[in-house]
Parts: structure tokens; C-alpha cells; sequence
């Protein structure tokens, strides 16, 4: 039972910091230049290419599946 809570612990901890990054972009003006540290980018980084690889497979599934609403 301690790995599942880990694990949701783990999710729960990466959403809050993805949240807290997209809040200070929000902030930003258009225009604006902003820095990020270096773990800000690299976890914006994985997050783009996890939601990348999430529309693929969506994409994949309509394909082979013939749906066309989601």
C-alpha cells in the first residue's frame, strides 16, 4: 500500500510544480523576457513531450478505431 501512496504522492508533487510554473508564465506580458532555472525548463521540457506522446496515442486509437469524436 506504501508504493501506491508513493506514487500518488509523486503525481500530486509533479502536478504542483507543473501548476506553480504555468501560473509565473501566465504571468507574463506579451513582449516580456523571463528567466527559468534549469529544473523549471527541463520539467517544461518533459511535460511537452509527455502530452506529445499522449496525442500520438490518441491519434493512433482514432485511426485504428475508426472514432471520430473524443
Amino acid at each position: 500500500m506504501d508504493a501506491k501512496a508513493e506514487v500518488v504522492s509523486e503525481r500530486t508533487k509533479l502536478f504542483i510544480r507543473r501548476e506553480r510554473v504555468r501560473r509565473e508564465l501566465i504571468r507574463t506580458r506579451p513582449g516580456e523576457t523571463i528567466c527559468l532555472r534549469y529544473e523549471q525548463v527541463e520539467m517544461l521540457l518533459k511535460w511537452m513531450k509527455e502530452l506529445e506522446l499522449r496525442v500520438k496515442g490518441l491519434e493512433e486509437r482514432i485511426k485504428r478505431y475508426g472514432i471520430k469524436d473524443v
